[in-house]
């Protein structure tokens, strides 16, 4: 039976407003399976296992001949698949309803549906029409359903329209919802002490739903981990994405609600990346992750690295953030800055030649958001040099020395001796009195001079300006532009330093003035190419104090091996280096170390130590083997990074601990971490037996394109160690990271850094 006009009016309007607890109580058939498609109910989406057939007999569905039926048919048909057919139907049924609001609600979900930009001005101009007949919140629905899919179609920018639109019809709660979500529009947010309490503003069904769907995934995923590996499931397999999710996303997205459907895009994205190992999944999560302004961006893309190939970034760059039109300037900057060594062409030429870019070196610190343009725009040098130097050269002088200061010295080989030289020139000139060179900037003027004929009338002044904590890292780079003295004055300071933070621990009060300490130290040892026994005696009593903090003693131990591996210290001098002790539980400070395994981490760096030692080396490969497969990635990191070493064959490596060492590298470079494994793949090269080094160097080779880019980097610079460049040379020149490409390029020409600061 078809309701009266006026009823089916008012239907169409909960319909739009997707108030589901109304369509429900009207007990008109189209309504109940508009609501039912909606929710996902399996009677409505006439869903039948086999299971459920042979105990019951299926439910019958209640069929009538309005225009919420039809297009809840519609909705099915597109839910399983058949987005023709759906689209088929909508437009055979355009002619068949009289009734203004029915036609209305045909168009809306035809709009929907199709995907079609230019559907979205039809939709509105039909709206228009009615505009005198609708309520005030549904006129300002409407817009929120074109604003929200016009997001996806043609950008946030260019749906504002609609959002003014939407704001002026609307009242109350409505209006407060609408107001919140102005700055994804380019208009000013405001936001409410009070917030919205209207049940089809809050939403809370949509939200509890997205929240169920969230827990109930990772409920699963924990399961999953516990039970044993021969337990059997019955029927299908779940997918990533539980149903509750997907319908809570649907409810916001065709309800326009905008402000809920973001709160939904968090909980589906922060569900996905927990639990799934599908790239299209988590590729489609990082987009989710970006519009709904989640934090931490940079962790997730890295944590995921490995999944983003070529098509997928453009996937999420072009198609789902439609190359910035999806976000605000500053957010799409972010983005970019994230996936820089990923940035296809297209989209690096376009940011090097639009990016905003102005003011100087201290405008920009105090101006995040400039701070960030001008460091991506640096970035952006590997990918487009030619282009990058276009717009370089067209800066104000002001601007280019500010940019000049966040060229990476990895980069400085793409700079043409033109701008190679005006770079320079403003490093090293344009410091105030105050400031002396320092970090990149040093490394990268200290290239420059040395590999830039226009560069090298700068040396004198570079040599005066550089700074005492940079001088030990562009001595071990640049050997010709050691400055002794400075070198000497810092690792004065750095001594004093750690005689104070040791005092400071004895009293309680576990100062801990800067991480690394001791590993500067060991550097301007290394950089002075001596030792120096005041500097040995407080890395020792550091790691004698029974109160040295657990980051600290790392630090100290790491300190120690590198001394170790290049040769700054002999352990026939030092006896007390072959005596440092494994801790256990009961060490006194282990209270108040943090909350990660530290005790195996620093006994697998005091086992890499006795390994260097000789002393019982055979139990301390043994002691390594164990900590490589430590759960706790923090302890396998420490392990693998214990094996690396500066000398071509060490004696360590020799004897009956080198089959359990060939073992760690191996198993390091099946690692699941990206960051055990690039370091297992750095390690191939010292593999002592043949067939293990083949089988690790094959499989990375197999597994080129499902590796993080810095295992992909890492395996360059083995390539060329072994002789072996040619295995890569082809997935390194097309690799999809702009890193990797000129890693090899860079290696080819010899033009790489030497040594680097350890970590």
């Amino acid at each position: 039976m078809r309701p009266d006009s006026l009823d089916i009016d008012q239907l169409v309007y909960d319909a739009i407003r997707l108030d589901i607890a109304s369509l429900r109580r009207s007990k008109v058939a189209g309504a109940a399976h508009f609501a039912g498609v909606f929710s996902f109910e399996p009677k409505h989406l006439n869903y039948r296992s086999s299971i459920s057939q042979t105990f019951r007999q299926p439910d019958r569905l209640e069929t009538d001949s309005t225009a919420l039926f039809s297009t809840a048919e519609a909705l099915r048909l597109v839910l399983s698949g058949e987005r023709d057919n759906a689209i088929s139907l909508l437009k055979s049924l355009q002619n068949q309803y009289d009734q203004p609001s029915e036609q209305l609600l045909l168009q809306l979900m035809t709009t929907w549906i199709s995907g079609d930009p230019g559907a979205i001005s039809v939709a509105n101009q039909l709206a228009l029409t009615q505009e005198d007949n609708l309520p005030l919140d549904v006129r300002a629905r409407i817009q929120l359903q074109l604003m929200t899919w016009s997001t996806s179609l043609i950008g946030n920018q260019d749906a504002a329209e609609f959002y003014d639109q939407a704001l002026s019809y609307a009242r109350g709660d409505l209006r407060k919802a609408i107001q919140s979500i102005g700055n994804d529009f380019g208009r000013d947010s405001v936001l409410f002490l009070r917030s919205p309490r209207s049940r089809l503003v809050k939403n809370q069904s949509m939200l509890d739903l997205s929240l169920f769907g969230a827990q109930e995934t990772l409920r699963r995923a924990a399961k999953k981990r516990v039970e044993s590996p021969h337990v059997r499931h019955i029927g299908a397999v779940p997918q990533s994405l539980p149903d509750d999710i997907v319908a809570a996303e649907l409810q916001a997205e065709w309800s326009g609600s905008y402000w809920t459907l973001k709160s939904v895009w968090r909980q589906k994205a922060n569900a996905i990346v927990a639990v799934s190992n599908d790239p299209d999944e988590i590729s489609s999560a990082i987009a989710d992750w970006i519009l709904s302004d989640q934090t931490g961006l940079n962790s997730v893309i890295d944590s995921f690295e490995n999944h983003l190939t070529a098509n997928r970034v453009h996937t999420l760059l072009h198609d789902r953030l439609l190359s910035g039109r999806r976000v605000r300037n500053h957010k799409w900057i972010e983005v970019c800055g994230c996936l820089s060594n990923l940035l296809p062409d297209s989209i690096a030429s376009g940011l090097a030649n639009t990016i905003p870019l102005r003011g100087s070196s201290t405008d920009i610190q105090v101006d995040p958001q400039l701070d960030k343009n001008t460091d991506l725009f640096a970035r952006i040098l590997a990918n487009d040099p030619a282009s990058w130097e276009s717009r370089f050269l067209a800066l104000p002088g002001e601007t280019q020395a500010a940019v000049s200061e966040r060229i990476r010295a990895m980069h400085a080989p793409l700079l043409s001796e033109e701008v190679g030289r005006i770079v320079c020139d403003l490093i090293v000139t344009t410091e105030s009195d105050q400031k002396r060179l320092a970090g990149q900037s040093a490394l990268t003027a200290a290239w420059l001079i040395e590999n830039n004929v226009n560069c090298r009338p700068l040396r004198s002044e570079f040599m005066d300006r550089i700074s005492p904590d940079s001088s030990a890292l562009v001595a071990l780079n640049h050997p010709s532009l050691k400055r002794q003295d400075l070198i000497q004055s810092f690792q004065d300071d750095l001594i004093g330093q750690i005689q104070s933070e040791i005092e400071h621990n004895r009293s309680g009060r576990w100062s801990g003035f800067a991480r690394s300490l001791p590993l500067q130290l060991a550097q301007t040892m290394i950089a002075l190419e001596t030792p120096t026994r005041h500097a040995i005696e407080v890395i020792q009593q550091l790691i004698d104090a029974r109160l040295t903090s657990a980051d600290t003693l790392q630090d100290a131990l790491k300190a120690l091996l590198w001394l170790l591996d290049e040769n700054i210290i002999q352990p026939s001098n030092e006896p007390w280096v072959g005596q440092v002790q494994f801790r256990d539980s009961e060490s006194a400070p282990v209270s108040m170390w943090s909350g990660r395994d530290d005790v195996r981490a620093i006994n697998a760096l005091v086992a890499g130590i006795r390994l260097r030692t000789g002393d019982e080396a055979y139990d301390a490969a043994t002691r390594l083997s164990f900590a490589a497969r430590d759960p706790d990635i923090a302890v396998r990191l420490v392990a693998v990074e214990s094996l690396q070493t500066s000398t071509a064959s060490p004696r360590w490596r020799e004897g009956k601990a080198a089959p359990i060492l060939d073992a760690v590298a191996l198993g390091a470079v099946f690692d699941p971490d990206s960051r055990v494994q690039s370091i297992g793949i750095r390690l191939i090269p010292s593999i002592e037996d043949a067939g293990i080094a083949t089988l690790s160097w094959a499989r990375t080779v197999n597994e080129w394109q499902r590796t993080h880019t810095r295992s992909r980097v890492a395996a360059v610079k083995s390539a060329f160690e072994m002789g072996r460049q040619s295995d890569i040379a082809e997935l390194a020149g097309s690799d999809r990271s702009v890193n990797v490409r000129r890693a090899y390029e860079f290696w080819s020409n010899g033009e790489l850094l030497g040594k680097q600061p350890r970590r």
